[in-house]
């Protein structure tokens, strides 16, 4: 996944934005396992939360974890984000 996807983005969820910002710090130290929590925290905050379910779906794939990355993408997909159905489609294929 590209490192652009890694970058502040707005949310309406003050808390929210809180832990994304904690996301993005873990992330670029290296500490994926992290990084993640913090992202699913962000989210579970404001589900809504466009460029934090992009980031978790992205680590997931990045781990190995593709079933929870569609997971992910699938719900982005719902959102009409071009992207998560780009995603879906190209590594989702159950």
């Amino acid at each position: 996944m590209d490192d652009e996807i890694f970058q502040k983005k707005k949310t309406a969820n003050s808390a929210a934005m809180v832990h994304y910002d904690k996301d993005i710090n873990e992330y670029h130290k290296g500490n994926k396992k992290r990084a993640i929590e913090h992202f699913k925290y962000a989210v579970k905050l404001d589900p809504d939360f466009v460029d934090a379910l992009y980031n978790v779906a992205a680590i997931s794939y990045e781990t190995g974890k593709t079933k929870q990355a569609c997971k992910y993408w699938k719900k982005l997909s719902e959102m009409n984000q071009k992207l998560g159905i780009e995603l879906l489609e190209k590594y989702c294929k159950d």
